[in-house]
């Protein structure tokens, strides 16, 4: 993730509900504009994806905070005027002027596999307290590097960067087994040298391996903000949950049934 020139989840398995926006045969796409405001926690950027390498001191990876307007559809309209995101594409970037995002739920825009390890992940290790006013990189013509003191707080950093290298590793690298959830296996797309920063990447690895494959519980309301030229995005809202079309008659006819039972 990338921070204005900046790089930075699942939802549970719902029985026969499907939420607001993720049916494009039933309802139009969701969308919202989108503008970087600053990073809040987090660190140096640095890895390679498929050989490129995205290191650069200079630039930030982590928590950032977020402008939207011009909310379109139930699923879009739940974020509020700012919001805290977590990126999932190391390749592109967050900017200032606002762009349009497409609002989905993460399992359409990652699949519900990576979604629910995401998901896991943000259960056991976000961290609230992350979301304060305290910024340590704007990025951008005026603010070009990390603020001063960035990194006075540097167990916060550590664990929102780790945060992010985490995601990074469930959509770059799963691939349906627990070897594939790992950093530094060169040989995977998304891979971080040991040496870069490493009580980082060993917290990455950590937190990875002790993801439940067959984790059937709670997970938090995870919505993905997704765009074909800027920089992917996580946040945590409340999700509207609806019954499709065919649910609905389904249910309404099931209503028909009791009323008549009453009657009788």
């Amino acid at each position: 993730m990338k921070a204005a020139m900046i790089t930075m989840v699942g939802v549970g398995v719902l029985s026969f509900m499907a939420v607001v926006g993720t049916n494009p045969s039933t309802a139009r796409a969701d969308t919202i504009n989108v503008a970087y405001q600053y990073v809040e926690a987090g660190g140096t950027l640095a890895g390679t994806l498929n050989g490129h390498p995205y290191t650069d001191p200079n630039s930030a990876d982590g928590v950032q905070k977020m402008t939207t307007a011009n909310p379109v559809g139930s699923l879009a309209s739940q974020l509020p005027a700012n919001v805290w995101t977590v990126c999932m594409e190391l390749s592109q970037n967050t900017d200032y002027p606002f762009n349009t995002y497409q609002v989905q739920t993460l399992s359409a825009a990652l699949g519900q596999a990576k979604a629910d390890l995401i998901g896991q992940l943000w259960g056991l290790h976000y961290n609230n307290s992350w979301q304060t006013s305290t910024p340590i990189y704007y990025g951008g013509g005026g603010h070009p590097s990390f603020l001063g003191n960035w990194n006075d707080n540097p167990a916060e950093n550590q664990n929102a960067l780790a945060m992010i290298y985490a995601v990074y590793g469930i959509r770059y690298n799963f691939d349906g087994t627990a070897s594939s959830l790992t950093v530094t296996n060169s040989a995977l797309p998304f891979y971080m040298p040991t040496d870069s920063t490493p009580a980082t990447i060993a917290k990455v690895n950590g937190w990875l391996a002790a993801l439940d494959l067959n984790y059937h519980g709670a997970l938090p309301n995870l919505v993905a903000l997704t765009s074909p030229t800027m920089q992917d995005l996580i946040v945590e809202t409340p999700v509207v949950v609806v019954p499709e079309p065919a649910t609905m008659a389904f249910l309404g006819l099931g209503l028909a049934a009791i009323v008549a039972r009453r009657r009788k």
